[in-house]
């Protein structure tokens, strides 16, 4: 298990970062508001991944990342900051950093800039769901049950779970055997099948209501899925009631 390091002395970006990696990665993980205590837990050499913003009190993620290489040369280090300039840009390149992130894009970055690192590292790669993967993609499924009327977009999703699009799209075909779309699309006839036998609302509505905005388009899909149209499903079933 990798040792991480995380330093920001904005208390709600720490339990952010925190909170976000702790959902997709299985690290030992240590986190410091404050410069001084990081550098003293570096000195021991124990680190493996440093996450650090750059303007801190005492010593910044600069001395903290030279530190880091100091003593354990194969350290991997990624600079967040609140600042887009070029100056920090160039001097993060300069000490050797992995990768450098701006506050403002720490939730739609982060996870993707870890994968990239665990790559590089040798450790655990998107080759087949983790744990974490598998937790995440059954809120992902309970979410698209709870808002089957909404836009249910692969790009809206992976951003609600904080994944890249690809990555997502990825793992739940791996996991499930079917894409994303596929379920969405099992998921909506499923609950339509439903509301065609519990309810007397018009097939119309009923297409509506499970996010389908062409009832011409629903009855198309429906007859693929079934074998018949919605209205016979319905006469079929309803002596079954």
């Amino acid at each position: 298990m990798y040792n991480l390091l995380l330093v920001d002395d904005e208390p709600i970006i720490l339990e952010s970062l925190h909170d976000i990696l702790a959902r997709h990665f299985d690290f030992h993980v240590t986190a410091f508001e404050y410069s001084a205590d990081a550098m003293q837990l570096l000195r021991a050499g124990k680190t493996d991944i440093l996450v650090t913003d750059i303007k801190m009190p005492d010593y910044n993620g600069f001395e903290l990342a030279e530190e880091a290489h100091r003593t354990n040369p194969h350290t991997r280090v990624v600079f967040i900051t609140g600042y887009a300039d070029f100056d920090y840009a160039y001097s993060a390149i300069k000490s050797r950093c992995d990768d450098y992130i701006l506050k403002f894009n720490i939730e739609s970055e982060i996870v993707d800039s870890f994968r990239k690192l665990l790559s590089l590292m040798g450790g655990e790669t998107a080759t087949a769901p983790a744990t974490g993967d598998i937790d995440v993609l059954q809120l992902v499924k309970e979410y698209i049950k709870d808002h089957i009327t909404e836009d249910l977009s692969l790009s809206k999703l992976a951003d609600r779970v904080f994944y890249s699009p690809s990555y997502l799209s990825k793992i739940f075909k791996q996991s499930n055997g079917v894409t994303l779309s596929e379920f969405i699309t099992e998921t909506r006839i499923d609950k339509s099948k439903e509301l065609l036998l519990e309810t007397r609302h018009k097939v119309y509505e009923i297409a509506k209501q499970v996010g389908f905005e062409s009832p011409i388009y629903y009855n198309r899909v429906f007859i693929k899925k079934t074998g018949v149209t919605p209205k016979k499903y319905r006469k079929m079933n309803a002596s079954n009631q």
